[in-house]
């Protein structure tokens, strides 16, 4: 087991017990349309439902952008864009099998609205992410959601000056339960 799932399995062990319920946990590639929809199974079946689907992943390779190689820029929106999408798809598709409807949270970011410098494919990412919520279809009975610290405040980053951007990023609570999916394919689900 890696290091990440190791703290993934202790973090998922510490919440069941604080809280006296059932907590899954699971390791897939994110980028893999078989492994998303397997995830949702795996999670139908030992839950016995799906209700919410959290999407918050975070690939990222700092440089300019006239650096980046095709496989770095694959990368960066493959785990930010591409990850989320097939996810949400295949929870959607769980949701309406079920008859239940469900929610989607797609974790956003500030670089969805603002231009920095070194990390252009993931500002692109992100604003895509943001517009997979807005293009959805109605009529499904599943309510999207982008969750961003930024809200309604578009600028330009151009010496990425970090206190400015704290300062319109307070950091609050958004919920009391976790679920937590890191990406490495080379372990097998667990529960």
């Amino acid at each position: 087991m890696s290091a990440a799932a190791e703290r993934l399995r202790a973090a998922a062990a510490e919440i069941a017990a604080d809280t006296g319920g059932r907590v899954l946990y699971a390791t897939f590639d994110l980028e893999d349309c078989d492994a998303a929809a397997a995830l949702v199974t795996h999670a139908q079946s030992v839950m016995g439902g799906l209700d919410i689907l959290v999407c918050n992943a975070g690939v990222n390779v700092k440089k300019k952008a006239i650096d980046f190689t095709p496989a770095e820029f694959d990368t960066v929106i493959g785990g930010n864009l591409r990850a989320y999408f097939l996810t949400a798809q295949a929870a959607a598709r769980q949701f309406i099998r079920q008859g239940t409807g469900g929610v989607i949270v797609m974790n956003s970011s500030n670089a969805s609205v603002a231009a920095f410098e070194d990390l252009t494919p993931y500002c692109a990412a992100k604003g895509g992410v943001d517009m997979l919520v807005r293009s959805a279809p109605d009529g499904y009975n599943i309510m999207l959601s982008a969750a961003s610290n930024v809200v309604g405040r578009q600028f330009l980053v151009k010496n990425t000056d970090y206190d400015a951007i704290r300062s319109f990023t307070p950091i609050t609570k958004v919920a009391d339960t976790v679920l937590v999916i890191i990406t490495n394919p080379d372990e097998p689900f667990n529960s």
